[in-house]
């Protein structure tokens, strides 16, 4: 494996993360747009809070965005190759092969670590929905159940599509020589 190759390799492992943050901010904004959907009156801070949750996720889409399609462009802007001319590595790799078990492993991360607060906060949900019924409180907030719900879609999705992603990146990506 050839020096570029190998930060190839590392940075589409990062755009990975960058991915995984993207499925948690997705989640939040969702929750927030719907918070806002249901309130009376515009509240400015919750509104400055949804819009600051949209800058975010739009960078890390931007950030996900280079570190997966753009892969030689950013190793070209960082110098990642300086100083390893003709230098290479003993082992080797196929990068489709490591693509999808990245995005089988965030998937299920994502997954698994969604379904037991969703679950958590189904369970309360209806305990407090109950005991505000019986003391006339309006219902409690839907938000988290959305959030790890969305959470859990996303993670399924990821698991469960991960061929037609791979293909989809290399598809994409301004590397495809490497792979």
């Amino acid at each position: 494996m050839k020096v570029n190759s190998f930060w190839l390799v590392i940075l589409k492992i990062i755009s990975f993360y960058f991915l995984g943050r993207i499925g948690n901010m997705f989640s939040s904004v969702i929750s927030s747009i719907i918070f806002l959907s249901e309130q009376n009156e515009m509240d400015n801070y919750n509104l400055l809070f949804t819009i600051f949750h949209l800058f975010i996720l739009l960078f890390f889409i931007v950030l996900f965005y280079i570190f997966l399609f753009k892969t030689q462009f950013l190793i070209n802007k960082l110098n990642l190759n300086l100083g390893f001319e003709n230098e290479n590595f003993t082992f080797n790799l196929n990068l489709k092969l490591i693509l999808k078990v990245i995005i089988i492993l965030f998937g299920g991360l994502m997954l698994i670590d969604s379904i037991p607060y969703f679950f958590t906060d189904v369970y309360r949900y209806f305990k407090n929905a109950k005991r505000n019924e019986v003391e006339g409180i309006s219902f409690p907030d839907l938000y988290a159940i959305i959030f790890y719900f969305s959470k859990m879609i996303i993670g399924f999705l990821l698991v469960k599509y991960n061929k037609i992603i791979v293909r989809l990146v290399i598809n994409f990506s301004d590397d495809k020589k490497v792979v």
